[in-house]
């Protein structure tokens, strides 16, 4: 009696074991193939995210560097016809005023389409900000310039270095103040947004990529 249950025992227990055996072989790999499966779709997400992440920051970093160029090039385009107006260079100040007269409205067109371009990847407020640069004050010493040209004021006289000199004093630190506020909104300080040389003579790029020099007084 007591062989026949121990038998009984031993072949319930061999057979719990080879069951058990049997299953393992067979659970392990589809757990093995499911956990790779879950392994490989989670890294594929995690480089679609991570590409979608490099792809806003270099998106984020162009626009800083477009805003950068088109705002300070504008100004200085500008600074030149009341620099040579201030100074009473006549004939400077006429080729100034023909050269602004025919590229202000592209960098207003590229401007505009920067600052459309902000509204995607920056706050609504930074966006705003940007604007208030563009609506009141880019339009507001543009139709001054205008004004004061149509009104056809002699160079060397008191109102173009009046104009002359509060485009520049008000303009410098408000794109100062636009750029680095659009830097650090984008955790972007330290690139390419610093104020451009602006001494006679200097550098700088226009919307066409191509260099140009400040004005001199000779």
């Amino acid at each position: 009696m007591l062989a026949a249950v121990f038998n009984d025992a031993f072949y319930r227990a061999l057979l719990l074991l080879v069951a058990t055996a049997a299953l393992t072989g067979f659970l392990v790999p589809v757990i093995k193939s499911y956990l790779d499966d879950r392994k490989f779709r989670d890294q594929k997400v995690f480089e679609a995210e991570l590409a979608r992440q490099s792809k806003v920051i270099e998106s984020q970093a162009k626009l800083l560097d477009d805003l950068s160029r088109l705002l300070w090039g504008f100004l200085l385009l500008s600074l030149a016809v009341t620099f040579y107006a201030k100074h009473g260079n006549h004939k400077k100040f006429e080729v100034a005023w023909q050269t602004y007269d025919e590229k202000n409205w592209e960098y207003f067109g590229n401007i505009r389409a920067a600052i459309s371009a902000a509204r995607r990847l920056t706050p609504p407020t930074t966006h705003k900000a940007l604007m208030a640069v563009y609506d009141d004050w880019f339009m507001d010493f543009d139709t001054s310039l205008t004004n004061a040209y149509k009104q056809r004021l002699r160079p060397g006289s008191n109102g173009w270095s009046a104009l002359h000199d509060r485009i520049y004093a008000e303009g410098v630190p408000r794109i100062d103040l636009a750029l680095t506020g659009l830097a650090e909104e984008l955790k972007l300080a330290g690139s390419k947004a610093e104020s451009v040389d602006l001494t006679e003579g200097a550098e700088f790029n226009e919307p066409n990529g191509r260099k140009t020099s400040l004005p001199t007084r000779a």
